[in-house]
Formats: structure tokens, C-alpha cells, sequence
């Protein structure tokens, strides 16, 4: 299969003078992982690779419809009796300063790619993906890796990282990241966590791909947007 598989933890905001940091994680055709830190949509475009087919997970909303509320495809998941954040126009708008993740697929429109349907399985595809969702259905729970006490978060991003290097051997995940688990303060920590979140964003569409939508189902409909799910 010669196909690169990217996992973008887009963060909510990226206006100056405080942008939120934003970590990519690109899974290439010889399965090496790269982890990367990254401020500005710029430095995001600049790691997405050029010409080959290629799946793009993104952590963020990519279709927001709705001027209020919720979208159909939050409450889809919601019902699933999984917790997710609303999104809508008006709220990304307040606090963010519009929306990210439909900015990022625009931006990416231009380089080929489109929003992936359900039928789709190769091309340059853009998903978006719910990095908590994907750690529930590895582990069969949700560790608190995101908050909580130092020890806490630093157990929950090594049983994470474990548990993909077990169910994944294949990927050639760099060292380091388990050296940046075990030496990060609280706010580095927060850091590599967004690195984990990419790296599960890459392998939710990974998934989708080698196992041929066996291990991966799409919550939602083509007007509210799409969430691309490990099960």
C-alpha cells in the first residue's frame, strides 16, 4: 500500500499573540512515524506531503453548519455514550475566532485534497477524528492523560504509547517519545500529549485504511460532517 497516513491534533486557536501550539504526526510508505510541533497553519501545509495518496485525520471540526447548539453528528456520538465538545459557528466564533478546522480544509482544497465519505477509501482524504474516542476503543477505557496530577497524565500517556506499539509493531514510532514521557514537567507533558494525540489521529485513518473500514466506522451525514471512529 503506498499511501502516507497524517494525524493533525489541531488546536483551537491560532491568532496572534498567543497561537495554540498544534502537533503533527506523519506515518510514511515505509512506515516510519514523525512527530512534530508546530505553531502556525503554514508550518502544518509544509508537512503535508506532495502528490501521493494520503489520508489526513484532524482533530477539530470540520464542517460547522450550525449557527448554535450542537451538530447531529456530536449528538450521534453523544448517544454512543461517548463525551464530546458541541461545536457551532457562534461559539467557535466567540472564542477562537472562527473555525480552524474548516480553514485547514480549505487551505488543503488547494493542495487536492477533499472531505472523505463513507465510500471513499484511497485518494487525498481528509477525515476528522476523535483522538479520546480512539484511546476507548484500544484500551477499553479512557486514561486521564490530558489532566489530573503529574504521575497520573505520565502513566496515562505510557499505557497509551504501550498499548499502540503492542496492537501496532509495525510502526516505527521514534524513541524519544517514551524519553519525553518520562522526562516532561506538567506543561511539557501537555505538550507530548498533543504529540500522542496526533500520532492516534494518524493511526485512526491508518486503520481505516489497512483494515478496509473493519475496525473504523463514520458517525454523522455529508451536511453536518463526518467523525471517522475506531471500534
Amino acid at each position: 500500500m503506498f499511501m502516507i497516513f497524517v494525524g493533525i491534533d489541531l488546536a483551537w486557536k491560532c491568532v496572534d499573540p498567543r497561537p495554540s501550539s498544534t502537533a503533527v504526526c506523519v506515518i510514511d510508505e515505509d512506515l516510519s512515524v514523525g512527530l512534530y510541533a508546530v505553531t502556525d497553519d503554514d508550518e502544518v501545509l509544509s508537512l503535508v506531503p506532495k502528490g501521493n495518496d494520503c489520508l489526513i485525520g484532524i482533530d477539530a471540526s470540520l464542517k460547522v453548519p450550525n449557527d448554535t447548539g450542537m451538530r447531529s453528528t456530536e449528538k450521534s456520538v453523544r448517544r454512543m455514550g461517548i463525551n464530546i465538545l458541541p461545536t457551532s459557528k457562534s461559539y467557535l466564533n466567540q472564542k477562537f475566532a472562527g473555525s480552524r478546522g474548516e480553514r485547514i480544509v480549505d487551505a488543503l482544497g488547494d493542495k487536492g485534497f477533499r472531505l472523505a465519505m463513507p465510500e471513499d477509501s484511497n485518494g487525498r482524504l481528509l477525515y476528522e477524528v476523535f483522538p479520546y474516542a480512539t484511546v476507548r476503543c484500544m484500551i477499553g477505557s479512557s486514561p486521564r492523560y490530558k489532566h489530573g496530577k503529574l504521575a497520573e497524565k505520565r502513566q496515562g500517556c505510557l499505557g497509551i504509547l504501550w498499548t499502540i506499539q503492542i496492537q501496532h509493531p509495525e510502526l516505527q514510532i521514534p524513541g524519544m517519545l517514551g524519553d519525553q514521557i518520562m522526562q516532561a514537567d506538567s506543561s511539557g507533558l501537555r505538550s507530548v500529549s498533543d504529540k500522542l494525540d496526533s500520532l492516534l489521529g494518524a493511526i485512526s485513518v491508518y486503520r481505516h485504511a489497512i483494515y478496509r473500514g473493519q475496525t473504523t466506522h463514520m458517525i454523522g451525514d455529508e451536511e453536518n460532517g463526518f467523525i471517522l471512529l475506531c471500534r
